[in-house]
């Protein structure tokens, strides 16, 4: 059987590899491109696939990355756009949460996804962030059927939700998150980019 593992290309922090020498030895040799940072894979062959998708965990007590698993038929010249969800990077005094992973065909339709783990705060009463849903949804205030997810907290904060498939995440700078909006910490969505949030701590690829 022949395999395919895709990676981050030893790459961390909020925005994606730039070079694909990292499969110079592998059986992705020359068959991946990057466009900001997603990689293109053409399916070489049609055939049943068994496929495991892993978001990526947050640096330091943050939560784990899901894993979700499954089999797809895949014909041959299918163009797949893979983003490999990326660690978050601790700054001054939080750590940035995991990105998300996403295989997507190359007309934006989503075929799998693995959400990211939840990053660290700065505060002595905040928590850790929970782990990566396989669910369509979320934990605490995270985002349903493709959206972006906020932040509640018990503290006014400066943290950003994470970015799903196709929303952005969003932020609240008080306890009441009366009206969650868009910020510079929030994850950006897979249709946007997937740029990981800055803050206090530098999300990951994959929103």
């Amino acid at each position: 059987a022949i395999s395919y593992r895709f990676t981050t290309l030893g790459t961390t922090g909020n925005s994606g590899p730039v070079s694909t020498a990292g499969y110079a030895n592998t059986s992705l040799r020359g068959a991946v491109t990057l466009k900001r940072g997603i990689q293109i894979w053409t399916v070489p062959f049609t055939a049943l696939y068994t496929m495991t998708v892993a978001g990526s965990s947050a640096g330091g007590s943050g939560g784990h990355g899901a894993i979700v698993t499954g089999a797809v038929r895949l014909t041959k010249g299918t163009v797949l756009h893979l983003l490999i969800g990326q660690k978050g990077l601790k700054e001054s005094s939080a750590t940035g949460g995991g990105g998300g992973t996403f295989v997507v065909f190359s007309d934006d339709t989503l075929l799998a996804a693995a959400g990211g783990g939840g990053g660290v705060g700065s505060q002595i009463t905040s928590e850790a962030g929970s782990d990566g849903h396989t669910s369509s949804n979320g934990t605490i205030c995270g985002g349903e059927d493709g959206l972006g997810g906020h932040v509640c907290a018990s503290e006014k904060n400066s943290a950003g939700g994470g970015g799903g498939f196709k929303g952005n995440g969003k932020c609240c700078y008080n306890i009441l998150c009366s009206v969650p909006r868009e910020c510079d910490q929030a994850g950006k969505s897979y249709l946007e980019g997937g740029l990981g949030g800055t803050g206090n701590g530098t999300g990951g690829f994959g929103g």
